[in-house]
């Protein structure tokens, strides 16, 4: 069996004819002698699509491609670093877009037909990506432990920060969180926090009041911020340290009568009682103060600053009055004349 010399390389006309074809060192071999026909060239290629959304999972598809040449292979030879492939005629997302980080792709991908005139052909199709707006949350808090003044603050958060999240910590006397009292120290979630979503926070230095608190978590995470829920909590009243006692006056005329104030306790902790345990000889004596009690003690919110609440009745003659130090919720009341 012979095979036919063609009259010109491939790139121009070679021979048809019944039998085998064969391509070798440019040409193309016929058996048997027919008529000379003009070998095929590769169409070019478009993309049905070539826009994805950032958000888009992996294996969405980006586009179809049209105009391949029938029995020509596809090739997907530049990959924009992994970030897509090739799946039969379509270009899928193979790896996390970014908007923020590339609004745009580049792939490549490269058609091959033995005895094309132009294989093998690249063709270079650039990607859109679409911005989705960046959101943080919501999250969920609920308390999870009771509480005293005296020990710290713990709390569940769904879902949970990740790591690296700083979380605050801010407690409120009322739901709508617009009269705060206290706030933790600023807590970056670690690898166990982020695994368990349990964060337990110190650093509170106001004095916590028992009765009901209201507490809620503010979350950042890079430029994203956002606040949890509220979250409703009793506090107990803890261990109490006794502070100091001081006296209004500590001066008498001599041969003042039996029964002269010399000056009134001032400091005393609420619920305690007080004893004269050293009374220099029977010459003083210990008259506990009356109790004091408020003519009202209710106030509506946003009341501004100067509102009496109610008037001190019970004072004792002579006595001065004064908010315990760290008693004033968060300086949030005073003694007006």
């Amino acid at each position: 069996m012979g095979f036919d010399f063609p009259s010109s390389p491939i790139t121009g006309q070679g021979y048809s004819a019944y039998g085998v074809d064969w391509v070798y060192n440019g040409y193309l071999w016929k058996q048997g002698v027919g008529t000379a026909v003009t070998p095929p060239a590769l169409a070019a290629l478009s993309l049905s699509a070539n826009t994805v959304s950032e958000s888009a999972t992996i294996g969405t598809t980006v586009g179809a491609i049209l105009g391949q040449t029938a029995g020509s292979t596809l090739t997907l030879t530049g990959t924009s670093g992994g970030k897509f492939a090739l799946s039969g005629t379509s270009i899928n997302t193979a790896a996390a877009l970014d908007y923020e980080t590339a609004t745009t792709h580049s792939i490549t991908i490269q058609e091959t037909l033995v005895g094309a005139t132009n294989t093998p052909r690249d063709t270079t199709f650039t990607i859109n990506v679409t911005d989705v707006a960046d959101t943080l949350g919501p999250f969920t808090l609920a308390w999870t432990s009771a509480t005293t003044e005296l020990t710290n603050l713990a709390f569940s958060i769904t879902p949970s920060p990740l790591v690296g999240d700083v979380v605050v910590l801010t407690l409120s006397v009322n739901s709508n969180m617009s009269s705060p009292f206290a706030t933790s120290a600023a807590n970056t979630i670690d690898s166990t926090e982020a695994a368990s979503g349990s964060l337990t926070f110190t650093g509170i230095t106001t004095p916590l009041s028992a009765g009901l608190t209201y507490a809620r978590v503010h979350i950042v995470r890079g430029a994203l911020s956002a606040d949890s829920t509220t979250a409703p909590i009793t506090l107990s009243a803890g261990p109490v340290t006794l502070a100091a006692l001081t006296l209004s006056a500590n001066t008498i005329v001599e041969m003042s009568a039996a029964g002269t104030l010399v000056g009134a306790l001032l400091g005393q902790t609420s619920g305690s009682a007080l004893a004269l345990v050293d009374n220099a000889g029977g010459r003083f004596a210990f008259d506990p103060l009356p109790a004091l009690t408020l003519s009202a003690n209710t106030i509506a919110e946003n009341s501004p600053a100067g509102t009496v609440v109610g008037a001190i009745v019970g004072q004792t003659p002579g006595s001065t009055l004064t908010i315990v130090a760290g008693a004033d919720a968060g300086g949030r009341f005073a003694i007006g004349p």
